[in-house]
């Protein structure tokens, strides 16, 4: 899935969150590639291996809440990645109103202390699939046979998947 940090504003009052997307389900054709080599080192491979659970999104959020209490939030966000703009993180800043005094705004689900700050931002995971070509799970080396001169050959399998379509755009 992917996670943005969004700040909706309802009038003067202020919701700061992050939108976190359902993980893309999509059918990639692909192709199991056999070639056969003399040499029992798995090699270089024709392209990366996709591996998305190496790494995480992490969410870093701090803000004051109701009784102007500190609040300081930095979480792994397993099986997101983080949604950027121009290959940078979005960061979210916001400083709250008050109307007399009574705050006009959450971070995280949480209510924020009026003239308080917030900032939140959602950084790595991993890149993008859009587009690009992988190796998809472990790659297979096994001796498949032993010439009439006695040389071991080995059988290589790879699965390896088609370009990976564009994602929608978020909504927020």
């Amino acid at each position: 899935g992917r996670a943005k940090p969004y700040d909706h504003a309802v009038g003067n009052i202020h919701f700061i969150d992050v939108f976190k997307s359902p993980p893309a389900e999509v059918v990639v054709p692909g192709r199991v590639k056999i070639t056969y080599q003399t040499s029992n080192a798995l090699g270089a491979l024709d392209n990366p291996i996709y591996n998305a659970g190496a790494v995480w999104a992490t969410l870093a959020a701090y803000w004051i809440g109701m009784g102007q209490n500190e609040r300081f939030e930095n979480v792994s966000l397993r099986g997101f990645r983080a949604v950027t703009y121009m290959g940078s993180p979005i960061v979210i800043d916001h400083t709250f109103g008050s109307i007399r005094g009574v705050n006009i705004g959450t971070c995280l689900g949480e209510a924020a202390w009026g003239g308080s700050s917030c900032s939140l931002t959602v950084t790595g995971g991993p890149g993008a699939p859009d587009g690009n070509t992988y190796t998809v799970g472990e790659p297979k080396l096994e001796v498949a046979f032993t010439s009439t001169d006695g040389v071991i050959w080995y059988r290589k399998v790879v699965l390896e998947a088609a370009a990976v379509p564009a994602q929608t755009a978020l909504p927020v």
